[in-house]
Order: C-alpha cells, then structure tokens, then sequence
C-alpha cells in the first residue's frame, strides 16, 4: 500500500515515462530507498532525499509533499496540470521563456505595490 507522498511520486512517474530504476539512477538515490517510499514504508524521508526525487521529477519538494492541496486551491486546474505533467516536456528554451513571463508578472505586482489594482 503506498501513502500519499509514494502516490504522487508515481504519478509523476507515469506522466513522465520513468521506471523505478530510472527515477534511482536520476535521483542518484539506491533502489531500495525509492522503493521503500513508493512502497508507504518509508512515509517521511530525509529533506535531502525529498530534494533528490523533487529535482529528478522537475519539481519542487513541497509539490510532493503538500496533499496537494496547496498546489489544487492556488492553481487553476489547466495551469496545475501543465506544470505537473507537461512541463516536463517542454524544451529548455521554452521553460525559460515561461520562467521569465512568471519574473515579469512578479515585478509588475511588485511596481504595483499593496492593493494590487491595475
């Protein structure tokens, strides 16, 4: 039986084609410790090797640890569903180019100041 942390492992996983073994040799992690946290045996792994699974899946740690709920009551459901699957296949130069529409939204709110308005 897998917890919620393993779940939402797997489901990245599958979006992205990876096998258990792949997501070991990108996370630089032994396969038994993979296994033990998509297998729920092990429900609350060290933060370095949260950080290791994250950056193999292209993510960031509180996405597979949240419940989701952060990331579902933030997040309209078509950008949640791009950043949690199709982002990862998208070109470098493509991420980039989001990365820096996001920079730019930030910097406009921010020259905006409290309140927000336009």
């Amino acid at each position: 039986m897998t917890g919620y942390l393993g779940d939402r492992i797997l489901d990245l996983m599958r979006s992205l084609g990876l096998s258990q073994a792949d997501l070991a040799r990108k996370a630089r992690l032994p396969a038994a410790t993979v296994s033990r946290i998509l297998s729920g045996q092990r429900s609350n792994p060290r933060l370095d090797t949260l950080r290791r699974i994250a950056e193999a899946l292209n993510v960031p740690v509180d996405y597979l640890c949240n419940n989701g709920r952060q990331s579902d009551e933030i997040l309209d459901p078509e950008i949640e569903l791009f950043f949690s699957g199709e982002w990862h296949l998208l070109p470098e130069d493509e991420k980039d180019w989001v990365r820096r529409i996001i920079r730019m939204v930030r910097e406009r709110r921010k020259a905006r100041g409290p309140g927000g308005g336009t």
